[in-house]
């Protein structure tokens, strides 16, 4: 019955009568070397926390060694299918925890040991995925950097970790084409002066030819000469397992640290609870490692529960849309984790990319990274779910390390989805919507979200920068954790997102959710995507100023833009006045899809552009500069069409 044989109801009344034993009943899912003497220590003044002191256990060992101990060694752990899905790869448990402990051998052969960083540069490729393991195997910590990152953004995050290895592909393979990562890293040890050995995995035939002999060594040649097996090492609980980066507010990226013992049983808890994720699943995930999206459901929860985890190497609409669908079908996926902007690119290509595949396999697609629309969400039911499976939308973010707010469809089927909720914080998830003094808000009144007591997942602090994580997470909201994203409640308690706090637009004093804008907009019926940010305005400090791509065949033109505008006024009043509405062809996002608001809102503010380097398609960019410069939103000129009389 439900989840650790509790009902819905119970696994709240638990969580809010023992806080720290409703935790606690999560350890059976993790074996521990040691056990703790002291299951939560809250220091409120110093702002540290610490969960399962004294415990010991190893993130690895839980993916992979317990595994093949009780004899799991045969199952795949791994289906890795390249882009276009022209190669698969199989590797089972047995086979994984041969390479991990191999290379784990031969990163302590190479002086890696306990807290040393070990950079990882790569795509989704299962590489990736040993080495994230056997640099925890040994007590080191891996630091997953996109793939997408540029020369200048991964310079920045070198620097903040100095890596004493690096593990790198000499390409990774997009849209037909070969990216020399190689290159980029090579560039940018270049520009951060870092001195560290570099182990390639070579993937070209020219591979080879890029290797500094006094630096870098190929991937195989490593194992093959120095990798002896070794054991996982006993960790304290509280020792760091890895660090993931996300941005700042002040544009310096923060170090995000996860450790062995808290991660993996918040991780387990909120992937129990949300879908039941066990050893009969077969999941893909499509968040690259670079991110805690990929990290934490591509890699972590699967494998600690014993799932088989596919991964895909690519971009999901090449060669053409159906290869997702293809993949899906043959592997029997289970559980999908995908985002709304992935959605929108199978909106774009339309319905027929999905039919003609047996998707019947699917029981649940988890949605997450930004808010999931109601018309987004309409789409993807009519024209994707099989009968009897459901999309979940979910919050979470890299702080936690897993979601926080969504529906408990592991605990119960006994659930209904509004369009447009996220749902409702999990058992033992202390999330709560407050003003900006503190206290909390009323029924459809936005707020912001906080924490009020840390989770075992939680990140107990920013690498190499204490006083900068008090300050961003604990400084605003007394003794509760800032998560940073609005949000209103309705009457039920279900929680209804509006955006990032930094993602409102303030109009004449009022805050406006871009995203409230955008889920308008997206609602007509020749829209496929829209992006909606303000621009400065003398008077009311700004206005908001939307992006929008049309479906395939619609065109944009006058009425149209009337009709936009229209709209949106009539939603929500003059306060919310469109200055501009542009047309263009694509937005820019990451290589994952990400839509990167942020370069949206430079351009029209005409301030300095943020680093773009992980740009999927930098000719998005130069589209934008010129429809923003052609007549331009300009706060003389604002062309909103006039309202009939």
């Amino acid at each position: 019955m439900g989840v650790l044989g509790r009902s819905l109801e119970e696994l709240y009344e638990w969580a809010r009568s023992d806080y720290v034993g409703f935790w606690e009943g999560f350890t059976r899912h993790v074996e521990w070397f040691e056990r703790w003497h002291d299951p939560f220590n809250w220091d409120k003044k110093e702002v540290r926390f610490r969960w399962f002191t004294g415990g010991r256990t190893n993130l690895c060992h839980n993916c992979v060694d317990r595994h093949v101990r009780d004899g799991q060694s045969g199952k795949p752990a791994i289906v890795w299918w390249s882009e276009g899905a022209q190669q698969r790869r199989v590797i089972t448990y047995g086979e994984l925890l041969d390479q991990v402990s191999r290379l784990a051998g031969a990163l302590r052969e190479l002086g890696v040991g306990k807290g040393d960083r070990v950079g990882i540069y790569m795509s989704m490729v299962p590489e990736a995925l040993v080495t994230m393991l056997a640099s925890i195997r040994i007590g080191a910590i891996h630091v997953n950097f996109f793939s997408g990152f540029g020369p200048e953004a991964l310079a920045k995050r070198l620097i903040e970790v100095q890596p004493k290895v690096i593990v790198t592909s000499d390409v990774a393979y997009r849209r037909g084409r070969a990216i020399e990562l190689k290159r980029t890293l090579d560039e940018a040890l270049a520009a951060s002066r870092i001195k560290t050995k570099v182990i390639v995995n070579i993937r070209s035939r020219e591979g080879a030819s890029s290797l500094r002999k006094d630096r870098d060594v190929p991937l195989s040649e490593v194992v093959d000469r120095l990798g002896s097996p070794v054991r996982a090492e006993a960790l304290e609980s509280n020792e760091p397992a890895f660090i993931n980066f996300t941005s700042g507010t002040t544009g310096k990226p923060k170090g995000i640290v996860h450790v062995h013992g808290g991660y993996q049983v918040g991780v387990i808890g909120a992937t129990l609870m949300t879908c039941g994720m066990s050893s009969d699943d077969v999941n893909l995930c499509l968040s690259d490692i670079g991110w805690i999206g990929g990290t934490s459901y591509a890699v972590y929860a699967p494998l600690m529960l014993g799932c088989t985890t596919v991964l895909y190497e690519g971009a999901i609409d090449y060669p053409d849309a159906g290869v997702l669908w293809r993949i899906v079908e043959r592997e029997r996926v289970s559980l999908l984790w995908t985002s709304p902007t992935a959605i929108r690119i199978q909106i774009k290509h339309g319905p027929e990319s999905v039919r003609g595949h047996d998707l019947s396999s699917l029981r649940l697609v988890l949605c997450g990274g930004e808010v999931l629309t109601p018309p987004v969400r309409k789409w993807f039911e009519e024209h994707v779910l099989p009968d009897g499976a459901v999309l979940v939308d979910h919050m979470g973010q890299t702080e936690a390390g897993c979601m926080l707010v969504t529906y408990p469809f592991g605990v119960t089927k006994d659930l209904r989805i509004r369009p447009g909720s996220c749902g409702f914080p999990l058992p033992g998830m202390e999330v709560r919507v407050v003003r900006d003094d503190g206290t909390p808000v009323g029924v459809g009144e936005k707020g912001e979200m906080v924490l009020e007591r840390p989770i075992p997942s939680l990140t107990p602090t920013i690498w190499s920068d204490h006083p900068r994580y008090v300050e961003e997470y604990w400084s605003k909201y007394k003794d509760r954790y800032r998560i940073g994203d609005l949000a209103y409640l309705d009457q039920d308690g279900y929680f209804y997102l509006l955006g990032r706090a930094d993602e409102t637009l303030k109009v004449s004093g009022h805050r406006i959710g871009a995203a409230e804008i955008e889920s308008v907009i997206a609602g007509l019926e020749e829209v496929a995507e829209v992006v909606v940010v303000g621009g400065p305005d003398p008077v009311k400090g700004e206005v908001p100023v939307a992006f929008v791509v049309l479906k395939s065949g619609r065109e944009p033109g006058p009425d149209l833009e009337r009709r936009i505008v229209e709209e949106v006024r009539r939603r929500f009043g003059a306060i919310a006045d469109l200055r501009r509405v542009y047309f263009v062809n694509a937005l820019p996002k990451t290589r994952t899809g990400k839509l990167m608001r942020g370069l949206v809102r430079s351009l029209v503010r005409g301030s300095e552009l943020p680093d773009y380097s992980n740009i999927e398609d930098e000719s998005v960019v130069e589209e934008l500069k010129k429809v923003v410069s052609s007549d331009s939103y300009r706060v003389d000129n604002p062309r909103v069409p006039e309202r009939p009389q």
